[in-house]
């Protein structure tokens, strides 16, 4: 539990200290290859008011999730920070000046994060880091609780009331490391932070001082809290009773006497309103709405309508008479709008309103002094109603135009807002204090409803003394919804201004051609998107190749791929769309671009990789319905010198073909049955007789890859029938063979780097506890006995949709010192490096302090230091440095300012500069470069 919570107050001030740069802008942007910019809409959600200004949820350049504030103005609109990607943020709670956000990362992280906000960048910050997820939730008063998990505590209650230190378990139901099955959290409102906790089918109540069992049942729901007490139905010793609770196992009592037999049904209504509980339930054989307060001596029944069928909708209370909405058939099946002063008989349809009554068709929404608005209709056409029980106090306040199947509202102090809607339209959005004055149309959207799948969503708004804030159209040819404002008043609609983003090119696929750069980049318009690709050599640029799509959006495959240089150089595969796949070659010249390998209906270039002073290349060849070849190609970048090698035995295949040492290394499949499979090393010298399997042993890899060294590679190599082993070959069948085996008492070995005559690895200890156990940091001399991990350090597991495979988290070697990404339980996933020994392995700095991860990626060895992409709150996720010291460790550049992230993407080096995909705000997604820097 030591992780969750070590994060002191001194940490929250590092995290939001600023980092000083290295140089005042020593990376500078080469191009913006696709000028201009474009108005956008994103998304929002999670709002609620804090004082003067509202936090809401909305998307970043790039759609990264963060945190923002506003004043309703739009000089008063900024970002706190940047959460993610990946994630999924939502709303917890709040206190009115603080608001609380669930930050849950998903697999394969399974990270969750509490973060809590003032509104104000200083104020913006994580209070909790840990695995989880943090619902159910609910806040009471300044606590909020939820539902968190630790090693040594299982996933029990926890609760926060906005600080560092004031975040912490609030007991455990389970003692020890067994989970407390939390499924339901409701605060008790009123006085006090106290919240009510169902596990499993036992209620608990906690708050400060800890958990108290109150109640076991054999079924426990429609759990409603206010005022310090909650209502429930419960199944105990086989009767189906409400019950009540104080907080206290004394104080919880049945308050009906209904029996064994269950008259509730399957999914009972029920409200709590004020403080009395309103349920439907048939104890004979009609449906009706009954209430009950703290005692059984309370019970009423409201309704006397003596069919199953009855339907209630919605309860609510003015004064003495109780409000609610119900269907009553076989009488009808309208809803309707009835009145209850005291008992079942003084229960009628609302009746005496000037000009008909209406029928309601949306849930009652409250607008203070016991009046409440709803949509409805009394034959002369829909509108906004608004009703206090009586007759003479319903009238209809606005006309809502022709008939809409859906409602719903959000509260927004005393007024409310609603949307009306029909299947897949845009919505209207009304506002409504229950005067007609006060109640009027602002604007069309909302989300879009269907009712296959429900609502796309709940209506989102948040308020301020002055300001209302919500997303919608600001007029009918909008292309898009935007963040609006309004005073209250009709005429008082503001926009907070639209969102522009600049164009990106998008940069990618850096392959450095000795001092000059290939790069592919996209430009999209409404007509179609043109992919080309690029050479580039300091802040000059030439198009080699150029394709256009009819598709308008940029998101879909590269132009070239598979791209391989040999010094000023280089080969790809181009996607010929429709005609297939193609070989090319460039010499980084219009002229010197062309076609080495045409596409062709019945053979398709795969894959190509450097081959000694060449490039090799395997093209898969159809020869009948259920039969295929493979072929190895050489060229050296010219038609001309291009041609076939060889063609390997039929039926062989080649994955990761790899070349080394003058030879080429490959995996080849075979299937031997439903869904299984069999593989095995190859090697080629270039000719058919020197073209073989390296071993007669049978086997799999989940991870067909190779791994370089001088003279030969490693693997990943599982033999049939074995464990998982490190196999190295010097490209003879003599000398491949296992290199670390299961007896070194590691497991699932990957992500490998050979460096200092030692080879790196990721792997889990043979026999973790757990499905897996963690992916820690191993190295070996190529023995067993000296195979030993390096650091208690986890490595992510593999899987991560959102980073890319050139930022996989392996191992680098910069300056003599081979540097990798991981995470332990003080410091989340920071930077680490090792000598090669455990003595000499440890964390270079705490980036992020605490246990708020920095997530380093994107690493390159440059100039004897190692660059990297990193995140702090203040500065989001932007270029860093480091000799391998703490004190050499610093941001390079804040490319996009403030906590927003630039995210530098596929560093390349090329000639003496250092190049890399960033998005600074203003030009997109764009290339950039840093010239050789003047310190070392």
């Amino acid at each position: 539990m030591l992780f969750l919570r070590r994060f002191s107050a001194l940490c929250v001030l590092l995290c939001l200290q600023s980092v000083p740069a290295l140089a005042d802008g020593p990376a500078r942007l080469v191009a913006d290859f696709t000028p201009g910019s474009d108005e956008i809409g994103r998304g929002f959600s999670g709002a609620t008011g804090l004082g003067n200004r509202m936090v809401f949820l909305s998307g970043d350049h790039e759609y990264q999730l963060g945190l923002w504030a506003t004043d309703g103005t739009p000089d008063g609109t900024r970002l706190l920070a940047d959460l993610c990607p990946p994630c999924e943020p939502a709303l917890l709670g709040s206190t009115g000046t603080v608001a609380f956000y669930r930050v849950g990362q998903g697999y394969p992280n399974a990270q969750m994060q509490i973060w809590r906000t003032d509104g104000t960048p200083a104020g913006t910050f994580p209070v909790m880091i840990g695995p989880g997820n943090p619902l159910p939730s609910s806040m009471n008063g300044g606590l909020l609780f939820f539902t968190a998990c630790s090693a040594e505590q299982g996933c029990e209650v926890w609760l926060s009331d906005g600080t560092v230190a004031g975040t912490r378990p609030a007991g455990e139901i389970v003692p020890g490391p067994g989970n407390g099955d939390v499924r339901q959290i409701v605060s008790a409102g009123g006085r006090g932070d106290k919240a009510f906790v169902v596990s499993g089918t036992s209620l608990w109540a906690a708050d400060r001082s800890g958990v108290r069992h109150l109640l076991d049942a054999s079924k426990l729901r429609s759990l409603f809290a206010d005022r310090g007490r909650a209502f429930f139905v419960a199944e105990v010793d086989g009767e189906f009773e409400v019950w009540t609770s104080d907080g206290t196992a004394a104080g919880t009592r049945a308050v009906t006497s209904f029996g064994p037999k269950n008259p509730f049904g399957r999914i009972p209504f029920s409200r709590l309103v004020e403080d009395r509980f309103y349920f439907a339930a048939r104890p004979g054989k009609g449906n009706d709405l009954w209430s009950v307060g703290a005692t059984r001596e309370s019970l009423r029944r409201l309704t006397d309508f003596n069919t199953p069928n009855a339907n209630f909708q919605s309860v609510a209370k003015s004064g003495k008479r109780v409000l609610f909405v119900a269907q009553r058939p076989p009488g009808s099946y309208e809803p309707k709008l009835w009145v209850n002063t005291g008992d079942a008989r003084s229960t009628a349809p609302l009746s005496g309103c000037p000009g008909g009554c209406p029928q309601a068709q949306s849930d009652l929404a409250p607008v203070g002094q016991g009046r409440f608005v709803f949509k409805g209709s009394n034959g002369s056409g829909e509108a906004l109603w608004v009703t206090d029980g009586t007759g003479a106090g319903t009238r209809l306040l606005k006309p809502t135009g022709r008939y809409h199947d859906l409602a719903q509202y959000t509260l927004l102090g005393d007024r409310v807002l609603f949307e009306v809607t029909n299947e897949y339209e845009t919505g209207e959005l009304w506002l409504s204090d229950g005067t007609p004055a006060g109640t009027f149309f602002l604007a069309p959207g909302g989300p879009n409803w269907s009712h296959y799948w429900g609502w796309g969503g709940s209506l989102q708004a948040a308020r301020t003394s002055r300001a209302v804030l919500f997303s919608g159209f600001p007029d009918e040819d909008a292309p898009y919804q935007v963040l609006l404002t309004s005073d209250g008043s009709p005429g008082g609609l503001r926009e907070l201004g639209r969102s522009e983003e600049g164009r990106s090119s998008f940069p990618q696929r850096l392959l450095a051609l000795r001092d000059r750069l290939l790069v592919q980049t996209c430009a999209a318009t409404p007509e179609g998107s043109t992919q080309e690709l690029r050479v580039v050599q300091g802040t000059e640029s030439t198009v080699l190749l150029s394709r256009t799509q009819q598709s308008s959006s940029c998101g879909g495959d590269p132009l070239a791929y598979r791209l391989a240089a040999l010094d000023d150089r280089a080969a790809f595969l181009l996607n010929e769309y429709s005609e297939g796949t193609s070989l090319w070659g460039t010499d980084g010249t219009p002229a010197g671009t062309a076609v080495l390998i045409p596409a062709s209906p019945t053979s398709v270039t795969v894959d190509v990789v450097p081959f000694g002073n060449r490039f090799a290349a395997w093209v898969f060849v159809q020869t009948g319905t259920a039969q295929f070849g493979s072929q190895l190609w050489v060229s050296d970048g010219t038609p001309a010198g291009t041609s076939k090698l060889l063609d390997l035995p039929a039926g062989t295949e080649v994955y990761s073909l790899t070349g080394a040492g003058g030879r080429l290394y490959f995996f080849d499949v075979e299937l031997i049955g439903n869904n299984k499979y069999r593989m095995r090393p190859w090697v080629s010298d270039g000719t058919a007789a020197g073209t073989h399997p390296l071993t007669a042993v049978n086997g799999i890899t989940p991870d067909p890859a190779f791994t370089v060294e001088d003279g030969g590679v490693f693997f990943r190599f599982t033999p049939e029938g074995g464990r998982a082993e490190i196999w190295r070959s010097d490209g003879t069948t003599a000398g491949t063979g296992p290199f670390v085996t299961a007896a070194s008492g590691m497991t699932d070995p990957q992500r490998m780097l050979a460096a200092g005559g030692r080879l790196y690895f990721q792997a889990r200890r043979a026999g973790s506890t757990g499905t897996k156990g963690p992916l820690l940091p191993w190295v070996s001399d190529g023995t067993d006995a000296g195979t030993e991990v390096l650091a208690e350090a986890a490595f992510e597991e593999p899987g991560d949709i959102f980073y890319q495979p050139w930022e996989a988290l392996g191992f680098l070697e910069a300056g003599g010192r081979v540097y990798f990404a991981a995470i332990d339980k003080a410091h989340g996933e920071e930077l680490w490096a090792t000598d090669g020994t455990p003595e000499g392995t440890a964390l270079v700095k705490d980036i992020a302090p605490g246990p708020l991860s920095s997530s380093p990626r994107g690493m390159v060895a440059w100039n004897g230091r190692l660059w990297f992409r990193d995140r702090t709150i203040p500065q989001g996720m932007e270029l860093w440095t480091s000799d391998g010291t703490a004190e050499g460790t610093r941001l390079v550049q804040d490319i996009s300012e403030g906590p927003s992230w630039s995210t530098p993407r596929e560093p390349t080096v090329a000639g003496d500069s250092l190049y890399f995909s960033a998005h600074d705000g203003e030009h997109g997604r764009e290339l950039w470069v840093l010239p050789a820097p003047d310190v070392p």
